[in-house]
């Protein structure tokens, strides 16, 4: 794995586990077209499913390095605000989610 893609797996997870701590979305409904978007193969990335069972481990390892600090900020956040600007957040996100993956799904 290279540098490069060290660093981007990072930020992916820490991103994705914000998210996930802040709305409460499953991971892999973020995870997976993330990595697609990213140019992983799309039967590899629906493996993620199973705690991103679908990839290598270093792989999986750099996910969780930041998966776990971001899920956590994301659940401070959460405390802080009100319920329907969470249902705001979630909507908003699923309708993104939507969109970049029937995009990027396009032959």
């Amino acid at each position: 794995m290279s540098a490069l893609e060290f660093i981007t797996f990072i930020v992916l997870g820490a991103t994705v586990g914000g998210f996930v701590g802040t709305i409460g979305i499953g991971g892999s409904a973020l995870m997976t077209p993330a990595l697609i978007f990213l140019g992983m193969p799309v039967h590899i990335a629906v493996g993620t499913d199973l705690l991103y069972a679908g990839i290598s481990k270093s792989a999986l390892f750099t996910l969780l390095i930041g998966s776990v600090p971001g899920a956590q900020v994301g659940i401070r956040k959460t405390s802080l605000m009100p319920g329907a600007v969470i249902k705001q957040i979630i909507a908003f996100f699923l309708l993104v989610v939507g969109g970049v993956t029937s995009t990027v799904a396009l032959p």
